[in-house]
């Protein structure tokens, strides 16, 4: 009987841990999907009519993915908007592999967190979004931005929007190429 009761509370224990764990994923994944509706609705207030706006967009190429936040196409270029919801004080460098984020829970306890860097990603996703228009006959400059929705960025960097104003200029007044009614439909039907 004893080893049952022992049995017993070995389950509840593992089902309380695995609990625990599946729910630490969910909160990010669910701060991940409310700081890409507040991207959503920060870029929307700056799109003009002929910007469209694509979100969640998966590209393959050389074995390598990836799934881009958001990507704007206009006759100004393509420009990827890599979302990041982080709360707290981040800490780290343009180059460094990885950031610190520091946060202060309910018990007013400090932890700190290793994040990968976003800047990185980014880099990562601009190339491969390049490879992958390439193979299908589109060579273009991208540009690409990380969008902290809580404005915390602990770098200034070219990747990183610090004021959400910025966006506008980035999508209307930059000028580094102009893209033509046939490259825009083009770019659109790859990468729907």
């Amino acid at each position: 009987m004893q080893i049952i009761v022992i049995i017993f509370f070995v389950i509840i224990l593992f089902i309380i841990l695995l609990l625990s764990l599946s729910n630490g994923e969910d909160q990010k994944r669910i701060a991940g999907k409310e700081g890409e509706l507040q991207a959503k609705k920060i870029l929307n207030h700056y799109l003009n009519e002929n910007d469209l706006l694509l979100n969640n967009v998966n590209i393959s190429i050389h074995g390598r993915n990836t799934e881009l936040d958001y990507v704007v196409i206009n006759n100004n270029g393509i420009f990827i908007f890599e979302v990041k919801n982080f709360s707290g004080k981040l800490v780290g460098n343009e180059d460094d592999q990885y950031w610190n984020k520091y946060k202060i829970s309910r018990g007013n306890k400090e932890y700190i967190k290793e994040i990968r860097n976003p800047i990185k990603q980014l880099k990562r996703e601009i190339y491969l979004l390049k490879e992958y228009l390439k193979y299908y006959g589109v060579d273009l400059w991208i540009e690409g931005y990380v969008l902290f929705v809580n404005m915390n960025s602990p770098v200034e960097s070219e990747y990183t929007i610090n004021d959400q104003s910025e966006i506008d200029d980035i999508l209307h007044l930059r000028r580094n190429q102009a893209l033509t009614k046939n490259q825009i439909e083009k770019i659109i039907s790859i990468l729907k």
